[in-house]
């Protein structure tokens, strides 16, 4: 097909109006307005309807920023900034103020190419240019993807169609290099074709207003437009995805994701906070349960390693009374202070209201507005790690690590764990269950089902806790009944287990305790397997958090098979559980036995939000599996913004 070469009327700038401060400033054309019907090329995919004008500035400096903050595959210098739609070419000039390894715009009309191509040649002469710029005029969807990692940009350059199209070169492109693509989306008209592909996972969706200097010359312009077709806006609605593949095979159905509507007091509160920099990440820590001092522990440690010029942080601390606060005081909270703050954080007007930081806000009781992209929870225990919090974050609409309600719940319930185990075909230690009403009421009976059911030693553990906390060994009778009473202060339910080992075959009497670090969603991977020698008779508080004399033996000594075999059941356990994020698996493996048999293996339990100590098991896994610490937070964080965005694709009305 012949194309032909459209007159541009709406270029011919008259008495200045249509220059933006950025082009006076670098001598560069930009700004220019063009009516819709002039930018048509004669391509058949061509379909534009609206007028052109470049992206503000500060909108793409913003959405640049929230980018850079995520957990990239590479440096910036590994990067190949593509600009689909490129026009004159400002998103170009901007990009290439930065390290990238080169800027590329791709456009189809041939004179929005033609200046372009003197915008770039300006640029360079002045020195703006940090990287080699280049555009091709030529269709989007035929454009070959360089073998770098590439973060595109479109500025709603095309309709739904074309859009489309674009993914499946993508698709094809990137389909064997996951997380290599990312696309930035501004006025993202068309992000539900983007939330409809199965390839891509939504690291961001939400406005970004312009600065003021910004939102003036973009009015003016647009007032002088040829034909009215664009109305002024103080901000643009922008997204970020990344390309993850689409799975070779997928039983889930994508649900339309629910249109947000207009809200006068969320965009007044976007407004006001127009920090659009860094992800804001809140470390949340502390709470009413047995293992408050432990997570004090953990969260000094997340706190000391995470990446404060990727994210800003705050932190949240919950006292033992239920309290939550901020800044200085959590700090106080952190460091085992009791100071005065605690108490007068309870009066009115210096509590904290929970509210995400794009989402619609939830009318709350908590007082003055606490914003964050994601929660990094690090409670451990009851109210933490039970589905409690958790349910609170999913009312207050705020990504968080870690597993869901569901997954929480059942991680830290051991009964209802024991049985979503069996129904998975996981082998676990004989147990039973019993309340503790029934314990107070028939103590006697009790004892006789636990002797007739079960051999000592046995476990003695409250169903709802975790980091060994209220756990005993009991031995005989005799030492049953103080530890099913100290078990039945910390729950209703108490979980009785067989002890592992201790059979007259066995070369050692005690079991070996193995444990495994999972982490993903709905594609969990497998640490190496560690074991740990507790220095007292099992890996109880004590030996957990308050002592060095346990040895951790990462990898654990373990045979190809085994190792193998133990991996494959960790991911299993997760997914009975229906956990996301992280959690460790721990593991009970018999003794070798004189025969010659194989060792048994059980699955102990799972910990949804596992210990984050310098001397904790699960970033020590990860660690001897080649993620080090600080890249763990990272991924954890880039998992909880997954999770969300799967959420959003979910329909939760007609």
């Amino acid at each position: 097909m012949t194309h032909r070469r459209p007159r541009l009327p709406g270029l011919r700038v008259k008495e200045g109006f249509l220059q933006h401060a950025f082009d006076k400033a670098a001598g560069v054309q930009t700004s220019g307005l063009v009516s819709g019907r002039n930018l048509a090329a004669g391509h058949p995919h061509d379909r534009h309807n609206t007028a052109y004008y470049g992206v503000a500035p500060s909108i793409f400096h913003a959405l640049i920023e929230r980018w850079r903050n995520t957990p990239l595959v590479a440096p910036i210098e590994n990067y190949t900034f593509i600009d689909f739609g490129a026009g004159m070419g400002r998103a170009m000039l901007l990009a290439a103020e930065l390290p990238f390894r080169e800027v590329i715009g791709v456009e189809l009309n041939p004179d929005l190419v033609r200046i372009a191509e003197k915008n770039l040649s300006t640029w360079q002469a002045i020195g703006r240019a940090q990287c080699p710029m280049k555009i091709h005029q030529q269709e989007a969807t035929t454009f070959e993807f360089p073998a770098t990692p590439c973060v595109a940009f479109l500025f709603n350059p095309f309709g739904g169609t074309v859009l489309r199209r674009l993914n499946a070169s993508i698709a094809k492109a990137f389909q064997a290099r996951p997380g290599e693509l990312d696309l930035l989306y501004v006025n993202h008209e068309f992000e539900k074709v983007m939330q409809q592909n199965p390839g891509y996972t939504q690291l961001f969706s939400g406005d970004i207003f312009k600065s003021a200097e910004d939102e003036v010359a973009d009015r003016t312009i647009l007032q002088n437009q040829p034909d009215g077709e664009y109305a002024a806006s103080e901000y643009e609605s922008c997204s970020i995805y990344r390309w993850r593949g689409i799975p070779a095979v997928t039983g889930a159905i994508r649900r339309k994701a629910a249109a947000a509507p207009y809200n006068q007091e969320r965009m007044s509160q976007k407004k006001s906070a127009k920090s659009a920099g860094k992800l804001r990440v809140g470390i949340l820590f502390g709470g009413r349960s047995g293992e408050h001092e432990v997570s004090l522990l953990s969260a000094a440690s997340v706190l000391q390693a995470i990446d404060r010029k990727r994210y800003e942080v705050v932190p949240i601390g919950i006292t033992k009374e239920g309290r939550w606060v901020t800044a200085e005081v959590a700090i106080a909270l952190l460091s085992g202070e009791v100071r005065s703050e605690l108490t007068a954080a309870s009066e009115p007007g210096k509590s904290q209201a929970l509210v995400a930081a794009e989402p619609t806000p939830q009318p709350t009781a908590l007082g003055r507005s606490l914003n964050v992209d994601v929660i990094f929870p690090v409670l451990h225990g009851t109210f933490g790690e039970d589905g409690t919090i958790q349910g609170l974050l999913e009312l207050a609409d705020i990504a968080y690590v870690g597993s869901g309600v569901l997954g929480s719940a059942a991680g830290m319930d051991k009964d209802i764990m024991k049985r979503l185990f069996a129904s998975a075909g996981l082998p676990t230690p004989k147990h039973l269950t019993f309340s503790r009403g029934e314990w107070k009421t028939s103590p006697k009976k009790i004892v006789k089902q636990i002797e007739a059911a079960l051999k000592y030693p046995i476990f003695v553990k409250p169903a709802n806790l975790g980091s060994s906390v209220g756990i005993s060994k009991a031995h005989d009778s005799q030492e049953l009944g103080p530890a099913i009473d100290l078990a039945a202060k910390f729950d209703r339910k108490i979980v009785i287990e067989q002890g592992i080992g201790g059979s007259k075959k066995n070369l050692s009497g005690k079991a070996r305790e193995l444990e495994v670090a999972v982490l993903g969603n709905d594609d969990p991977v497998a640490s190496v397997v560690g074991e740990i020698v507790p220095a007292k008779e099992f890996y109880d508080y004590e030996a957990k958090y308050m002592s060095d004399d346990s040895i951790p033996i990462i990898p654990a000594k373990l045979t190809e098979k085994q190792s193998k075999q133990i991996r494959e059941m960790a991911v299993a356990a997760f997914c009975a559980c229906d956990c996301a994020g992280l959690a460790r698996v721990d593991f009970l493996m018999e003794q070798p036995v004189k025969d010659g048999k194989a060792s048994k293996i059980y699955v102990n339990e799972v910990n949804t939000l596992p210990g984050f100590t310098k001397i904790s098991m699960y970033p020590k896994l990860w660690e001897a599996s080649g993620m080090a610490y600080p890249k763990l937070i990272d991924r954890l964080i880039e998992l909880a913004l997954e999770r969300r965005a799967e959420k959003n694709q979910t329909s939760f009305s007609k």
